[in-house]
């Protein structure tokens, strides 16, 4: 199990900061957390590499404003091919991140799916897709003018020559939390409640 430690307050994963980490010990010596557990997303590059990722694998040229080209495929079956910035497979978790921004629906954290979420397409018909979190999603075909990549979370990254495989994994991640703070969905109803009594100025600037 992971205990999130973040530098100031604390965030959707984070029950504690730095500076409030020794109350944290003791709370947990009183037995005052609980163990979430997180679905977690394996990804397969060119039949080789392995990727991990609690929020998303995520498929992008190595330069930025440049279209690549992927099919979509389901469980075997051909969904769509499509042009676009990249292209993305995320978990609940990660609909409130970078699939977010993306355009993505916000998934909540017990649903037992998946997400894929073109990012920028040409085509304005290809909208985001939820997927059962038990399918085999491949993306085949990738090609671009330039290398492109596979990253993780936004960290580690491995060039993809042709084709990455999402699915998800055996395990999933354990995440250590205290009962006194508040969950997910809490969380994320906070901020969705916050944006909406902004000014309408402040929500456009916010999306």
């Amino acid at each position: 199990p992971i205990l999130g430690v973040s530098a100031r307050g604390t965030g959707y994963l984070t029950s504690t900061s730095i500076d409030e980490l020794e109350a944290t010990l003791e709370a947990f010596e009183r037995n005052e957390h609980v163990q979430e557990e997180y679905t977690k997303l394996k990804g397969v590059v060119d039949g080789k590499a392995v990727l991990y990722a609690l929020n998303e694998i995520a498929i992008f040229p190595s330069r930025t404003a440049t279209l690549m080209s992927y099919e979509l495929h389901v469980d075997g079956e051909f969904i769509w091919s499509d042009r676009a910035d990249g292209v993305l497979v995320a978990t609940p978790i990660g609909s409130t991140a970078y699939a977010l921004s993306a355009g993505g629906p916000v998934i909540l954290e017990e649903a037992q799916v998946l997400e894929v979420v073109p990012v920028n397409s040409v085509d304005i018909s290809k909208r985001p897709l939820v997927v059962p979190d038990s399918a085999i999603v491949e993306l085949r075909n990738l090609s671009s003018r330039f290398p492109l990549e596979a990253i993780a979370d936004g960290g580690e990254r491995v060039k993809v020559r042709e084709s990455v495989v999402v699915e998800k994994a055996e395990a999933p991640i354990r995440i250590i939390k205290l009962k006194s703070k508040a969950l997910v969905r809490e969380a994320l109803m906070d901020k969705v409640v916050g944006a909406y009594e902004m000014p309408p100025s402040a929500r456009f600037i916010l999306k």
